[in-house]
């Protein structure tokens, strides 16, 4: 009796035998044996892994770029440290890089301080020869306020500062917006820096060089006294 029933029915009604096929790989309602939960999962954690190994191969390419350049950049070489000051105040420790000129002659080991004593204007510096030429920065990169403001007082002031050396040179210390940092371009990213020139100081009219002329004069009237004295004497 069931057998002919079943028959009854797939005549009749077929649709009851028929089944909806779930994908493996998928299911809506989520009452299959767990495989097609996994297998949604595993695909969700392939996407985010190629996603993180996106990532790192960025990350990795920018790193071996900035490491290339670093390498192409070509190397700066300190040639001094030592401090600068304001008339033996403010002290900043600085570092020197050579730009021209006789720097060894200079920048010798015995000077340990570069102190500016005075300020002069910035035409009468352009007459001088320079005999070389370098430019400082902070010794510590991070550490820019004491350089900052060095800057800040030459550029307000529009001055260039003066540090006399022992053997009648001085270093004309140039702050940035003038003429003479200008003329000297320099390769740097964004690092605050004193240009410092070294020339020969303007030498002062000596005593005995100003006295000359009124020593010359004399001797003239003197001649001429004499001279005259000896035409009335015949």
């Amino acid at each position: 009796m069931e057998l002919r029933l079943c028959d009854h029915l797939r005549k009749c009604a077929p649709h009851i035998f028929l089944r909806e096929r779930v994908s493996p790989a998928y299911s809506g309602d989520g009452s299959d044996d767990g495989t097609s939960h996994w297998s949604s999962r595993g695909a969700r954690t392939s996407h985010t892994s190629d996603y993180r190994d996106a990532q790192y191969t960025s990350s990795s390419r920018a790193e071996q770029s900035h490491y290339r350049q670093q390498e192409e950049r070509p190397a700066v070489k300190v040639i001094w440290k030592g401090e600068m000051t304001r008339n033996g105040s403010k002290p900043m420790p600085v570092a020197a890089i050579g730009i021209s000129g006789d720097l060894e002659s200079v920048l010798t080991p015995d000077l340990t301080n570069i102190d500016i004593t005075h300020r002069q204007k910035e035409e009468e510096v352009e007459k001088f020869e320079p005999v070389a030429v370098f430019y400082v920065r902070s010794q510590r990169s991070r550490e820019t306020e004491a350089i900052d403001e060095y800057i800040e007082y030459f550029q307000q002031k529009e001055r260039v500062g003066v540090a006399p050396l022992e053997d009648g040179k001085s270093i004309y210390i140039c702050a940035p917006g003038t003429e003479l940092f200008d003329k000297y371009p320099v390769k740097i990213d964004r690092t605050p820096i004193l240009i410092c020139i070294v020339a020969e100081c303007d030498k002062e009219p000596s005593e005995a060089a100003s006295s000359s002329p009124q020593q010359a004069d004399g001797q003239n009237w003197l001649e001429q006294l004499n001279t005259i004295t000896t035409m009335l004497g015949k």
